[in-house]
């Protein structure tokens, strides 16, 4: 007698921007300190600090929102998170490593990208570049500067 048997393996794509928790009113430190143990948790102190200078860079450019709940949520048009960790987040502990990366990024704590080049900021971070004008390849991450110059106030 020969029994055959079938296993079926169920797997259910996150909601992004599905939180159980709503962090609209969690601090700064406390944002910065999650998406950081989120993005690069597994990273060197150096390569939590760039994550982290990302999302503060985005914060002060005029092409993003300006606060860290905002860019951290924020959608592009087709309604996909432009950080997809951000779906989430709100499950994330961060560790002491964090929670110490994030403060140094607050308090402007030897920064490790570079400042802003031709009018761009460090923007962007991914596994393979978000485009051609890397600004530094720290870690699993390659920190991209943006795509435009920052608006010029006359």
């Amino acid at each position: 007698m020969v029994v055959v048997m079938t296993i079926i393996f169920v797997t259910t794509a996150p909601v992004y921007g599905a939180t159980t928790t709503d962090l609209s009113g969690a601090t700064d430190l406390e944002l910065v300190a999650r998406v950081i143990e989120a993005e690069a948790g597994n990273q060197p102190l150096e390569g939590m600090k760039a994550v982290g200078e990302v999302t503060q860079n985005r914060v002060e450019s005029q092409l993003f929102p300006n606060s860290y709940y905002e860019v951290l949520f924020q959608r592009d048009d087709n309604g996909v998170l432009q950080y997809t960790t951000a779906a989430w987040l709100d499950s994330v502990t961060p560790s002491e490593a964090a929670y110490a990366a994030a403060r140094e990024v607050l308090d402007r704590i030897d920064p490790v990208l570079p400042g802003p080049k031709d009018g761009k900021l460090v923007v962007f971070f991914s596994r393979e570049g978000e485009n051609e004008d890397v600004a530094a390849v720290i870690g699993d991450h390659v920190f991209c500067y943006s795509y435009w110059p920052e608006p010029v106030e006359e």
